[in-house]
């Protein structure tokens, strides 16, 4: 391993970990995110194909991380926030009753009586 790479995890540990802080505010995962950037970086930095560019790189990678970070939390939403699907059905039957009404009530009195009696009143005989 280069010690290149070493010097540059010295050099930058705090401004990574003011960079990260500012972005997470959470101090403890702050340092995990930090230490995975390093980790990523120790363990790919043979990939890197112009070693001037290191630095950058790494700022990279810590975005990247970052990210990663708020996609995870952006989809574990408590289990007490999801409604359940009878509740979601009602909830868009209604809404689309409400968008679709004008229209039914435009159309000629057969037809608007053929769709309300087919297709709204057989859903609500359903439940």
């Amino acid at each position: 391993m280069s010690t290149e790479i070493i010097h540059v995890w010295n050099d930058m540990n705090d401004r990574l970990t003011n960079f990260v802080n500012g972005k997470v505010k959470n101090p403890d995962l702050t340092k995990d995110i930090v230490q995975d950037v390093f980790l990523k970086a120790f363990t790919k930095f043979d990939t890197l194909k112009n070693k001037e560019k290191l630095v950058p790189w790494i700022y990279q990678i810590t975005r990247n991380e970052i990210i990663s970070h708020f996609r995870k939390l952006k989809f574990e939403i408590p289990s007490d926030n999801i409604a359940t699907e009878e509740d979601s059905n009602d909830s868009l039957t209604s809404e689309l009753t409400h968008c679709i009404s004008p229209f039914i009530n435009s159309l000629p009195e057969k037809y608007k009586q053929a769709i309300i009696m087919a297709d709204i009143e057989a859903y609500h005989r359903k439940k």
